[in-house]
């Protein structure tokens, strides 16, 4: 006896249990790259695409901000995919006959449903770990790594479809010659001074980006300098170097990238229920958005459980999608809940938030245990 006991966790064997979350979490990982691969598909065809042709950007581009864009869509794709693993996986194991076999043991709907709301928790972390501290990261090294796209000519000289430049007063205007990827021609026109205008043509360019240690510095090489001083009469002022011409930030600023902490998207979790968030009640909604969607996570498995307690007899082709539609629908209105609960003071809306979640999941969990032996006794599916 002691035997036995020693084998049993939440009454299923030790290494049954083993096999079990391993098959979830391999399902999970196939979904989750489903999903992924679905959104940064439509991401590259719809954004991604056009500012590496229009820029003369190439794969290491794409392959670099599909990766910083994963993040975006696990909001929804984590509480899917969990449901989905969680309802496949169990629903087999029932068909297979596994859990009418382990009621001997003493297995029964309590432990299976114990177990879903086991991994609910795990996903509310993850959740909460992945919109509250990897997405905000990511996220901004994107659109910094999409600002810094419209200057890569300076530092490239290749110039893609798009050859004019607007930075600030600035005009670049970039010559390549055909057949010539090498032969990049720069012609800038920007104001000096009062009255006077400055037209400069170089060979080439090198641009260094400004950032919080170092001014944004563009050097032209072979560059010739024609002042222009606008009067009664135009005159001009040629100047011809054989050199380099460095443009400092005092004449030329290159932009710098928004700080991180500056943009709340951008901002973590402990960030934004910090002294700069605090306060702020566009904070109070990016945490209960993060909050939202983790509750959202934490909900998944439970109604997984219950659509394999519901899928025989008439309902046995409408569970399963049931499940998916309602955790859509969850995830969709996360925005939303987030705004009207954003009304409140942090403490009282994260404790509505919280409140409202596990409300729920009771619910679902009396409403699987109404199903009784649902959850054990097969309905002779082919799954």
């Amino acid at each position: 006896m002691n035997g036995v006991t020693q084998m049993r966790h939440w009454h299923f064997p030790r290494i049954y249990l083993h096999s079990v979350l391993r098959q979830i979490g391999a399902l999970l990982l196939l979904v989750v790259i489903g999903i992924e691969a679905l959104f940064i598909s439509d991401k590259i065809l719809t954004n991604l695409l056009f500012v590496a042709l229009e820029n003369g950007l190439g794969p290491g581009f794409l392959a670099r901000s599909s990766l910083l864009a994963l993040p975006e869509i696990l909001f929804l794709g984590l509480p899917l995919g969990v449901a989905i693993a969680v309802y496949v996986v169990l629903l087999q194991r029932r068909e297979a006959g596994d859990f009418v076999i382990l009621a001997q043991v003493g297995l029964s709907p309590v432990q299976i449903v114990t177990l879903c709301v086991a991994l609910g928790a795990i996903s509310f972390l993850l959740a909460m770990a992945s919109s509250g501290f990897i997405r905000p990261h990511a996220e901004h090294q994107l659109h910094k790594s999409l600002h810094e796209a419209r200057y890569v000519a300076f530092a490239t000289g290749q110039t893609g479809a798009r050859n004019v430049i607007q930075l600030n007063e600035t005009t670049f205007v970039f010559h390549q010659t055909p057949g010539k990827d090498t032969d990049v021609r720069v012609f800038i026109h920007r104001p000096a001074a009062d009255g006077e205008e400055q037209v400069v043509t170089a060979r080439d360019s090198r641009v260094l980006f400004r950032t919080e240690q170092t001014d944004g510095i563009v050097t032209l090489s072979d560059a010739e300098i024609h002042d222009f001083l606008v009067g009664d009469q135009i005159e001009m002022q040629r100047k011809i170097l054989s050199g380099a011409v460095n443009f400092s930030a005092e004449t030329l600023i290159i932009p710098a990238f928004r700080d991180r902490l500056s943009h709340l998207p951008s901002m973590t979790l402990t960030e934004l229920l910090g002294p700069q968030g605090r306060d702020s009640p566009a904070a109070r909604e990016a945490v209960l958005r993060i909050l939202m969607a983790a509750v959202v996570a934490f909900l998944a498995p439970a109604l997984a459980a219950l659509a394999m307690a519901l899928t025989r007899g008439a309902f046995v082709l409408l569970a399963g999608p049931g499940a998916v539609a309602a955790i859509f629908a969850a995830g969709f209105s996360v925005e939303p809940l987030a705004r009207l609960l954003s009304r409140m003071d942090i403490v009282q809306a994260v404790a509505v938030g919280l409140a409202g979640g596990l409300l729920i999941c009771f619910a679902v969990v009396v409403l699987t245990l109404r199903a009784g032996n649902s959850l054990m006794i097969p309905a002779q599916l082919r799954v």
